[in-house]
């Protein structure tokens, strides 16, 4: 294991489309991934899913660890999350630019924390950034759907032949899988990071900073857990509506979310952003995460996609985090702030909870 382990990728890179003849509900493609690393991206029109790729790249500390599973080998080197990716990227021969849309690369999110000292005791223990590599994947566009993979070979007629085998491959394997029993979950109520007299404290204190001229506007969040045991594949068809909505499961945590498109990790911080983050380190008493942080993209073919992560289920250890945030003005009621955040929480837990809403935000 060296500090420059990977060398810049050599021969051809391809990729195969193949049409299917008939597009799956996007919870019917969930079900079909089966175990390990996984993920469904949805927005307007239709979805994107895969996995079982090729490697995974995980930061933290200044640290990259890229496995690359399919040829049995493991790096590590000193990196930050967005160098580390650039690095393995470049291990892989380029496609041409195939226009807009993801076809394959590395898909991962990127922890609101980042690489940030915690102020806080990091019961989380994420890491800065997770990636997985990701050659075969199926795309469901206005009801029409099609499997892609990429494959490298020494020269382009070799990787288009491998390329369409793993995308006839992917083919027979969607719809194999039955839908996963519901999910289990434990007989216990929801603990909040922050309870109402204490958010409330913490938005007064945050207001009179904006007041001052320190920050223009806060974005405070706040954490609501529970046990939770199970599959959580189920959750995924009572998401809220969102711009976009994932459902990714790494190794380390599964996470269901709702995405902005084009926001940047510290979109959910406040402005402006360093003055922001070192409030909140003081007012938030418990880590985000990867609530709050981004999705990315790294395509094969050399482009990049990013989704800020709004709201947010957290599955790890045993537990669920849901997460949600408000914005802190000059002028913001405590009490108004509360009953906001309770609303726009109150979905997430009923996503868990498998309860109907009751009144306007729920009990």
């Amino acid at each position: 294991m060296d500090d420059f382990p990977l060398a810049p990728g050599t021969g051809a890179g391809a990729l195969a489309h193949r049409s299917l003849d008939a597009a799956p509900s996007a919870q019917d493609a969930l079900f079909s991934l089966g175990g390990g690393s996984a993920f469904l991206l949805e927005q307007s029109g239709g979805f994107l899913c895969g996995s079982r790729g090729p490697g995974r790249l995980l930061a933290r500390d200044g640290r990259a660890r890229f496995h690359w599973m399919s040829r049995g080998q493991l790096f590590r080197w000193g990196a930050a999350a967005g160098e580390a990716l650039d690095h393995v990227m470049a291990a892989f021969p380029p496609l041409e630019p195939t226009g807009p849309g993801f076809t394959g690369g590395a898909l991962g999110l990127v922890s609101f924390e980042g690489n940030r000292p915690l102020q806080v005791e990091n019961d989380l223990d994420l890491p800065e950034a997770s990636f997985i590599l990701l050659d075969r994947l199926l795309r469901v566009k206005d009801a029409r759907a099609e499997t892609l993979a990429y494959a490298a070979a020494d020269d382009a007629d070799e990787a288009r032949v491998l390329a369409a085998e793993k995308a006839a491959l992917l083919d027979e394997s969607i719809g194999e899988a039955a839908a996963p029993p519901p999910a289990l979950r434990e007989p216990a109520g929801w603990t909040a990071s922050l309870p109402e007299g204490a958010f409330r404290s913490a938005l007064v204190h945050a207001r009179e900073v904006v007041r001052q001229g320190e920050v223009e506007e806060l974005r405070l969040s706040a954490r609501f857990e529970r046990p939770f045991r199970g599959d959580p594949r189920p959750l995924f068809e009572r998401l809220p509506k969102g711009d976009a909505r994932l459902f990714l499961r790494l190794p380390e945590a599964t996470v269901l979310a709702t995405l902005v498109e084009g926001a940047a990790a510290g979109f959910l911080s406040g402005r402006p952003e360093a003055a922001a983050r070192e409030l909140l380190a003081e007012l938030e008493p418990v880590p985000r995460g990867y609530q709050g942080g981004e999705l990315l993209l790294a395509g094969f073919d050399g482009s990049r996609q990013r989704f800020g992560v709004e709201s947010s289920l957290q599955i790890l250890g045993g537990r669920v985090l849901a997460s949600t945030a408000v914005t802190v003005r000059e002028d913001s009621d405590p009490v108004g702030a509360w009953e906001e955040l309770r609303c726009k929480i109150e979905p997430w837990l009923r996503v868990v909870d498998a309860k109907k809403k009751e009144g306007p935000c729920g009990p």
